[in-house]
């Protein structure tokens, strides 16, 4: 019998919180026994951040330059220790079926993501990839998108995907492929862009 695929987002659904703004602040806090530079450049670039100098997307690729390295990726497990508390038991719940193949779909960098993966049972992860190239972009929206359909035809599944759950009006380029979507916690903004598109939902 061919296995259901349900596809999971990270932040505001797996975990109820922004993960990476977590990392960038335990990054800091290392970084103060790693090199002191990286001290002032992280907090230059939150500043920037803050005052709309720069994008997300451009911060994020700074903060993953710095912290691209073992003297902070030696310390992923003590992270991932930190977000047990944010685990939303609702959406674990989902992922109970030994029928179904999970996939944690995310924007969050792969660096902490992928160790993810056995600790909640998902069978393929897709996240924002380590910085190796000027062509690296995050796993975010359609690319997001093109990055999970990907993954499918690859493995052999239909792009018609069983479920997805999420919290984030980013993720309507997945939906359109669901059949089902589960919105945990959604803003009204993700409410009106899901409803503008006619794309029915189900709240959690």
């Amino acid at each position: 019998m061919k296995k259901k695929v349900i596809v999971v987002d990270l932040d505001g659904t797996l975990l109820d919180t922004n993960t990476f703004h977590k990392w960038i602040f335990f990054c800091l806090r290392k970084s103060v026994f790693v090199n002191f530079l990286h001290t002032f450049k992280i907090t230059y670039f939150i500043f920037l951040r803050v005052i709309r100098n720069i994008t997300h997307k451009e911060l994020k690729y700074k903060i993953l330059k710095i912290t691209q390295r073992k003297e902070y990726e030696n310390h992923i497990q003590s992270f991932l220790e930190i977000l047990e508390k944010y685990e939303n038991k609702k959406v674990l719940n989902f992922m109970t079926d030994k029928n179904s193949v999970y996939i944690l779909a995310t924007a969050a960098p792969e660096v902490y993501v992928k160790p993810l993966i056995k600790k909640y049972n998902f069978t393929y992860v897709i996240a924002t990839p380590s910085i190796h190239s000027i062509e690296w972009t995050e796993n975010i929206r359609e690319n997001k998108e093109i990055n999970l359909l990907r993954l499918l035809k690859k493995e052999g599944f239909s792009s018609r995907i069983e479920m997805l759950i999420t919290d984030h009006y980013d993720d309507i380029y997945l939906a359109k492929h669901a059949k089902k979507t589960i919105l945990i916690y959604p803003s009204t903004k993700t409410i009106q862009v899901f409803e503008k598109k006619k794309i029915d939902y189900t709240l959690l």
